[in-house]
């Protein structure tokens, strides 16, 4: 885009056009044609720039469309020193920065996940061995009811170490696996099936509401049900008793691209605001019990995917997981199984 040296907008390409929304704004104020980014964030980079007489580079986001500019100004003085002009240049860098970060990520968990694979390796051998003899003592002495607690106590810690040692082995796996093409449907189905005696324990009921046709996906399988298993067993453990979660499955359409869309609500309290930035941190939790390691996994898979996990609160209440992962080729659902209660 060319501004005068007033800030009003004399050229722009068609790019730039697209931005205004199909609007040509020619001769008018950038100050009242912008009324969207990445333009209206550039004002302030104008006015600079109408003060300065050189150049200046800025990335400007906007939290809206997720969408991120870097955006360039120079001041381009003609000879004479009369008819000067700004040349606004912005490019989108959202898809660059998104795998600039995707990248540290994989670097850090692929350098954390080797460490904590090997923790697991060297706990189970000892751990084994304490079962082992947890076993002998209620086998020679289990008949005396004064060893039965510390017996019980002890079951229930190896029990916990092993979920934890299970979780760090699934945190370290290498990314590799069966990847297939296929729906995505059975593997929500399995996982449901899976959730169901931890709900009817807890006494949440899970509400489907499942697209009955979507779009094929590129997949591991029994790692996508890892994330789906993990996802809705979170919903049911930060649910009241009789309270529901609500789990659904939709194709949608981001980005110019078809994605199959799985969102999870649960009847808790939702997110804390502080902890929003920390779920995703390996060993972060606020559950008692819990190994801090779900959403982590969650996250790790689902990049392997190349997929997306958003969290929010709900307005209504309760805590929103969204997965969002990328249709091999776009068919819109035709029939829906709508308020199916397990």
């Amino acid at each position: 885009m060319v501004l005068g040296s007033d800030g009003t907008v004399q050229r722009l390409n068609a790019a730039a056009i697209a931005l205004f929304g199909g609007m040509d704004p020619s001769g008018q104020p950038l100050f009242t044609a912008a009324s969207a980014p990445p333009w209206s964030h550039a004002l302030p980079l104008v006015e600079e720039l109408r003060r300065t007489r050189a150049s200046a580079t800025r990335e400007l986001g906007d939290p809206v469309s997720r969408r991120t500019w870097e955006v360039s100004a120079t001041w381009v003085e003609e000879a004479g020193g009369e008819d000067s002009r700004i040349i606004l240049v912005a490019t989108e860098v959202t898809r660059l920065l998104e795998l600039q970060a995707s990248l540290r990520r994989s670097e850090t968990m692929a350098a954390m996940g080797a460490i904590v694979a090997g923790v697991a390796h060297e706990v189970r051998n000892p751990l084994f061995s304490i079962s082992a003899v947890v076993d002998a003592v209620e086998a020679t002495f289990g008949a005396r009811a004064e060893l039965k607690p510390y017996v019980d106590v002890l079951r229930g810690e190896v029990k916990r170490l092993n979920h934890l040692t299970q979780e760090l082995f699934e945190y370290g796996r290498p990314t590799r696996g069966e990847w297939v093409e296929g729906p995505v449907l059975p593997v929500v189905v399995d996982a449901l099936s899976a959730c169901a005696l931890a709900s009817e324990r807890a006494g949440v009921n899970v509400n489907r509401e499942l697209a009955a046709e979507l779009p094929r996906v590129r997949m591991d399988a029994r790692r996508l049900f890892h994330v789906f298993r993990n996802v809705v067993e979170n919903a049911v453990q930060h649910s009241p008793a009789g309270s529901a979660v609500r789990v659904a499955t939709e194709e949608v359409e981001e980005a110019g691209r078809a994605w199959v869309r799985c969102t999870v609500r649960d009847g808790g309290p939702g997110f804390r605001a502080e902890d929003l930035s920390h779920v995703f941190e390996p060993f972060f939790s606020k559950r008692r019990g819990g190994t801090g390691l779900g959403l982590s996994i969650v996250q790790r898979i689902l990049e392997e995917h190349q997929g997306i996990i958003r969290l929010r609160n709900h307005p209504e209440g309760g805590a929103e997981v969204t997965l969002l992962l990328p249709a091999v080729s776009s068919r819109v659902s035709t029939q829906r199984v709508d308020s199916l209660t397990s």
